[in-house]
């Protein structure tokens, strides 16, 4: 695959994760006002939530590594990293 091609196939992915990211943050916080999803299923989407954005913020610093800014993907790989790890730490994630 050439540099164009891996820049629009991630650009593709990323702009779809996102989407799809928004829609989910949305069903959330509606779900906050009218209360319609059973808590449980509430608190493994609001997981989900959690890594999509981490997938996001990786796909920008992909993103930046294919520009060729590289100052600023280790700087967004250094705090993806931080957020990676105390994730998994019990009462870290607000929920």
């Amino acid at each position: 695959m050439t540099r164009n091609s891996v820049e629009k196939f991630v650009d593709i992915v990323g702009e779809v994760l996102a989407f799809l990211t928004l829609a989910l943050m949305l069903l959330l916080f509606i779900n906050g006002s009218f209360n319609f999803i059973p808590g449980n299923v509430t608190k493994v989407l609001a997981y989900i939530r959690e890594i999509a954005i981490i997938a996001v913020v990786g796909l920008s610093a992909m993103e930046l590594a294919i520009k060729g800014r590289f100052v600023l993907m280790v700087i967004f790989l250094v705090l993806l990293t931080g957020v990676i790890i105390f994730i998994w730490f019990p009462g870290a994630v607000p929920f």
